[in-house]
């Protein structure tokens, strides 16, 4: 009987890839925990980054459990990579679009997160959850995207027709480049608030984003962006 294969994470061509012991962590800042995802604000020291920002986000990906038989669910995946492997595919086609650091946030890498890491954030950050993972998973490496911290603000819903024209702008330019954002929420959408920045809204969180197939022709396209791109904001 052959060895049934582990799972892997997929690491898109144009991201680089590290370790977290690599990035010269000295502060972690929880930021959202999510039922995808943990998000932290980390800040890094200068001598390990080169030229990225020393204050940035670590999104740690939880694993897809496997769905159950008598639960609904959006999905049907049983890959436990499922919402990195989904974010991290958006981000490649985003970058390669040249969106990211614009209409999204820049994306520096692929980070596998260190055992020695893992527990920090399990004992020290209020990850409890995160270690509750390896009930499920014992053997697999816990991996998250490295991003541009976006300072600003969640838009609110009073605030949406100030930016309506931009949000619409954002949407096409996205779904141009390949990618169905998903989860069009007010909590996926920063306007940027720091001082002197000309940065308008940013869209965030594509861990359950659509991406467009190689092979996928126009039509095809044209009805999965119907059926995951609404562009009604929702709750």
């Amino acid at each position: 009987m052959a060895a049934k294969l582990r799972p892997e994470p997929f690491i898109p061509s144009n991201l680089p890839a590290f370790l977290s012991s690599d990035l010269g962590i000295t502060n972690w800042s929880p930021l959202d925990h999510g039922g995808h995802s943990f998000v932290l604000k980390i800040t890094t020291s200068p001598s390990s980054t080169s030229s990225t920002p020393t204050i940035s986000v670590l999104k740690i990906f939880r694993f897809h459990l496997r769905p159950c038989r008598d639960s609904p669910t959006t999905t049907t995946s049983t890959d436990p990579y499922h919402y990195y492997n989904l974010e991290s595919a958006a981000y490649s086609r985003l970058k390669a679009s040249h969106l990211t650091g614009t209409t999204v946030p820049e994306i520096y890498g692929v980070v596998h997160i260190t055992p020695e890491h893992e527990r920090h954030l399990a004992v020290n950050q209020g990850m409890k959850s995160l270690a509750g993972m390896r009930r499920h998973f014992r053997e697999l490496t816990v991996v998250g995207l490295w991003m541009e911290y976006v300072p600003g603000m969640r838009l609110l819903p009073r605030d949406a027709g100030r930016w309506a024209e931009e949000l619409r702008a954002g949407l096409v330019m996205i779904h141009a480049a390949g990618v169905v954002q998903g989860d069009i929420n007010w909590r996926n959408i920063v306007v940027g608030g720091e001082e002197g920045s000309e940065r308008g809204v940013v869209w965030v969180d594509f861990s359950t984003a659509g991406v467009r197939g190689e092979e996928e022709g126009d039509k095809e396209w044209d009805e999965r962006e119907g059926e995951r791109g609404g562009w009604e904001l929702g709750g």
